[in-house]
């Protein structure tokens, strides 16, 4: 069942943004985002990723927020504007979806049920790579919500390779979507279908082919290789961190809910004689894909939780049209009783855990407050142009300096140990003893010293300064800024 979008949808729909705005505003800020949002500014100033400098993940999420900030400026809040707006987009992609299907209500409990998912408020509202992925995955489905003709797949592969672009963790969506092509498609028009589909693949898949053939060699290192180097077990290991992460997750209340409902509305259609949906499909093999790299982080499942959601509603609106369940109006009493009661536990679980990051949870150094008023001293210090050593990327976000070549990452010199001096200068990685001969010799006008990781080699700071030609000009809480003595 398809229905129309009214002007109450919208309403419903951007509802969200009072969730969302606030937590992107006053959350702090995460590591990786510095890498990432630099990697937007180098962009902007006519750099090629991966060929000019490193970029450990595909190129969406950076070309999104250099486009964003040439039209709204070079910002941490501008930033911050765009991840709000991305998750509201993905929460309004989800209620489509859902009261296309089953209806208004049934779409705006799916929409509350993202909008207060831990995972998905906090994990949304980072510059990172799980909100565009899901956006674009989602997209895919509100498309395949149509009559499923050839030109259907193509525009639904279009989006599937986006995804991929975003997150290279989505290449698992190929072969589930490739399966829903195949069960729900005549034999006669298969070829078609499949032609249509992988056509459309390969478009959405462009960014990365172009980048690949400017230089396959750094573009797979950095994509690929350098995921491999962030633990000593390499790409996929170190299996009892990943027992610990599911036994982690299963200890929260919101997220053994959603594992819960994701298992039962399987299990349910299917007993039920209904077949098991798409969403439930890419839920369970985004599941599964997101245990693997090493090591494996919580905020990766928050690309799950849509589509659990979606699933879901398939199941509640399935056990609904049973005739036993319309007959019995007390039945009907009793589980929906239920069902709100544990809604609302839910819902409390999501805003118990919103409010310390409302107030500003965890280091005063990595909110947005204190980055921007390191950015202030930096552009107050620094002439426009100049080179500044940072051991965080993203302070340079906003400000007039350059990075230093070979340091746009933190984790440069944990990569670079891996390699070989030649290699690390082929992938654009300065080691760390390289990053404290750049400190000695004064090259850079500033240095801004903040560890937003203790994952090693580290330089040694200290020391590099002590025999250097800079002297403190400021300190921000815990971040220090160098100058060079003239």
């Amino acid at each position: 069942m398809s229905r129309k979008l009214a002007p109450v949808d919208a309403a419903i729909v951007l509802a969200q943004a009072s969730v969302f705005l606030p937590v992107a505003l006053r959350q702090a800020i995460d590591d990786d985002e510095g890498s990432y949002v630099l990697a937007a500014k180098l962009i902007l100033s006519g750099k090629i990723p991966y060929r000019d400098f490193f970029l450990p993940q595909l190129p969406v999420l950076p070309y999104v927020v250099a486009g964003w900030a040439a039209l709204a400026g070079e910002s941490w809040i501008a930033l911050r504007l765009l991840t709000a707006a991305i998750a509201v987009v993905v929460g309004a992609l989800l209620y489509i979806l859902v009261m296309r299907q089953h209806g208004r209500v049934f779409g705006t409990c799916a929409l509350i049920a993202y909008t207060f998912s831990t995972l998905c408020f906090l994990g949304f509202t980072y510059a990172e790579t799980e909100s565009i992925a899901t956006l674009c995955l989602l997209g895919a489905l509100i498309v395949l919500d149509r009559p499923r003709r050839p030109e259907v797949w193509a525009l639904a592969g279009v989006l599937a390779g986006l995804a991929i672009n975003a997150r290279l963790l989505f290449a698992v969506v190929v072969p589930v979507l490739a399966w829903e092509a195949f069960r729900t498609t005549s034999a006669s028009e298969r070829i078609r279908t499949f032609g249509a589909g992988a056509g459309g693949l390969v478009v959405g898949l462009l960014p990365a082919i172009f980048f690949f053939f400017i230089d396959p060699h750094r573009f797979l290192f950095d994509t690929l290789g350098s995921q491999g180097a962030r633990s000593s077990s390499g790409l996929i290991g170190d299996f009892p961190q990943k027992v610990r992460l599911a036994e982690n997750m299963l200890g929260v209340g919101q997220n053994l809910v959603v594992i819960l409902t994701g298992v039962v509305a399987a299990a349910g259609l299917w007993l039920l004689g209904r077949r098991v949906p798409l969403t439930l499909w890419l839920a369970g093999a985004l599941t599964v894909v997101n245990f693997l790299p090493t090591p494996s982080y919580d905020d990766y499942f928050s690309v799950v939780i849509p589509f659990v959601i979606a699933g879901a509603a398939d199941f509640a609106m399935a056990v609904r049209e049973r005739p036993a369940f319309t007959a019995d109006r007390d039945l009907a009493r009793v589980a929906l009783a239920g069902l709100a009661g544990l809604g609302t536990a839910y819902v409390v679980l999501g805003v118990i855990a919103m409010y310390p990051y409302l107030r500003g949870v965890g280091d005063p150094d990595f909110r947005l407050s204190a980055v921007r008023n390191v950015q202030a001293v930096v552009n107050a210090r620094a002439r426009p142009g100049v080179e500044v050593l940072s051991s965080w990327p993203g302070y340079l976000y906003g400000t007039d300096a350059r990075p230093v070549p070979s340091t746009e990452s933190d984790f440069s010199p944990r990569y670079a140990s891996s390699l070989s001096a030649k290699e690390a200068r082929r992938y654009h990685l300065a080691t760390a003893a390289e990053i404290e001969a750049i400190v000695r010799s004064g090259r850079a006008q500033l240095v801004v010293v903040k560890l937003w990781h203790h994952l090693g080699p580290l330089p040694d700071w200290d020391a590099a300064l002590a025999s250097s030609p800079y002297y403190l000009v400021a300190s921000v809480g815990g971040t220090r800024i160098y100058a060079l003595r003239s």
